[in-house]
């Protein structure tokens, strides 16, 4: 009685009320399976379009383009900053910053910024990130320039704005002194670039000097 009871069940699920939810279900696997196979081949499809136009576009576009930023070429130049008569620079408060003779908006500079003197992190940047050559930006009278340069790094520019900051430098002082080490260039004037690649591009508290344009 128990053999037939359990094959009157079986048939009861194959052939009574739950074969129309089965027939369901496995409609529903089937069309499933189909559905994911073709998105499966129009993603797989979708991707090498992608790919192919993403070399292309890298092929037609210069080698050193990055997110649609293209390197400049050729040498960039210098353009220093606009020199005001002493009456125009006796109105500018400047209190403990240099910057004789400058315009307003390059700041100024100090002997010393505790602030913008990071050895710890420099000395890491070197030791250990292997820095090799280094920009530095808005340098004043090139206090963290001359860490670098007395560092054994391979090439070490600066880029300063303030022209009495370049004229009291204390770059030229070191045995490594070079001529091209320094370079006098007001970023509000327009773009300059190094002459090479670096590693490092150090800077600090220079663009709230320089405007939008």
């Amino acid at each position: 009685m128990r053999i037939n009871k359990s094959k009157r069940i079986s048939g009861n699920v194959c052939s009574g009320r739950y074969s129309l939810p089965l027939a369901v279900a496995a409609a529903v696997i089937c069309t499933y399976l189909v559905t994911s196979h073709f998105d499966f081949k129009e993603q797989k499809k979708s991707n090498n379009n992608l790919r192919q136009t993403a070399t292309a576009t890298a092929t037609a576009t210069s080698s050193n383009a990055l997110f649609g930023v293209v390197v400049p070429q050729g040498r960039a130049v210098a353009m220093p900053s606009v020199r005001i008569s002493a009456e125009e620079s006796e109105t500018i408060k400047r209190n403990i910053y240099g910057g004789e003779g400058d315009k307003a908006h390059l700041g100024g500079f100090t002997s010393f910024d505790p602030h913008g003197v990071s050895p710890t992190l420099w000395k890491h940047m070197v030791e250990w990130l292997g820095v090799k050559s280094l920009l530095d930006v808005g340098c004043g009278i090139g206090t963290s320039t001359s860490w670098f340069v007395t560092h054994g790094l391979e090439y070490v520019q600066c880029v300063e704005g303030s022209h009495d900051a370049v004229t009291k430098s204390l770059l030229p002082k070191l045995p490594q002194w070079k001529e091209d080490m320094i370079v006098e260039h007001d970023f509000s004037r327009g773009p300059w670039w190094p002459d090479r690649t670096v590693d490092v591009a150090w800077s600090v508290e220079v663009l709230e000097h320089v405007g939008r344009n």
